[in-house]
């Protein structure tokens, strides 16, 4: 990885911030060791402490990994859009199917030009 992420700022949107840390952990440190803003946005869980050990803020927002109802899933598109209008990030990663759907609409809502699903 470049030093082109440097003073960027980097955010990652997952439905649990359990399964970044176990998975891709070695790939936000990266970021942050290359000089940029790393964000999880995510349900935050247990992980959140360790993840934010590691130089790297982390946003709650409601989400629900299986639920269906419309209400609900209009107001998680509507938290990561106020994330995403708010934070103004360089570029975005969305991991796992909602964050992938809700988080690419907010982005580009947002305008956000770097959209990485």
């Amino acid at each position: 990885m470049q030093e082109c992420w440097a003073h960027k700022k980097i955010l990652f949107t997952h439905n649990t911030t359990k399964y970044l840390f176990f998975h891709y952990r070695e790939f936000l440190e990266r970021f942050v060791s290359n000089g940029a803003e790393v964000v999880v946005v995510a349900p935050l869980d247990y992980t959140a402490d360790d993840i934010q050990k590691l130089g790297i803020r982390c946003i709650d927002i409601a989400m629900s990994r299986q639920g269906l109802n419309p209400v609900q899933e209009l107001s998680t598109l509507r938290q990561t859009y106020r994330v995403m209008s708010s934070e103004k990030p360089y570029c975005v990663f969305n991991y796992s199917i909602k964050p992938v759907i809700y988080g690419s609409i907010a982005a580009r809502l947002s305008g956000v030009k770097n959209i990485f699903s």
